[in-house]
């Protein structure tokens, strides 16, 4: 049995034949959204879900694994490592997707403000500002939309 420092030192150094490995992987891939999408899988990920809420393993998987402390030096040593690159690289895609919002917000009208009302001035604008993001979303993926107050 190779040792404990053999171990790590095998771990650590295969990182970058599991990128090679991975991407490899990656493109043989054919039919994902219809498998992920598909009534079996819905059937999975809801028996998974119940199971893990019944038997509280969210809960039970975090206190076992981590520590506030912990938690942070993997956040700060490893996410802020790459947080940047991947918001560099994701703007086509969050600009792509963001467009309806942008859209649904800019052909909202919101009433005068009403001179020494601030907080009824922030409800009325709120409001409507919330339930036409809200409908954005809800229209794409198929929910009710809410009433735009007003």
């Amino acid at each position: 049995m190779p040792s404990s420092e053999e171990i790590k030192a095998a771990y650590t150094g295969s990182g970058a034949r599991a990128a090679s490995e991975y991407s490899k992987a990656i493109d043989k891939v054919t039919g994902f959204v219809a498998a992920a999408t598909s009534a079996s899988a819905e059937a999975a990920y809801d028996a998974g879900v119940t199971r893990a809420m019944a038997l509280d393993l969210r809960a039970k998987g975090i206190s076992a694994k981590v520590t506030d402390e912990s938690w942070k030096k993997d956040a700060r040593e490893k996410g802020a490592a790459i947080i940047g690159t991947r918001i560099a690289g994701a703007g086509d895609k969050q600009s792509k997707g963001f467009a309806d919002f942008r859209g649904a917000l800019e052909g909202l009208t919101l009433p005068d403000k009403v001179p020494g009302d601030p907080l009824g001035n922030l409800s009325r604008n709120a409001g409507r500002v919330v339930a036409t993001m809200y409908n954005v979303k809800a229209r794409k993926v198929g929910a009710s939309e809410v009433p735009v107050p007003g």
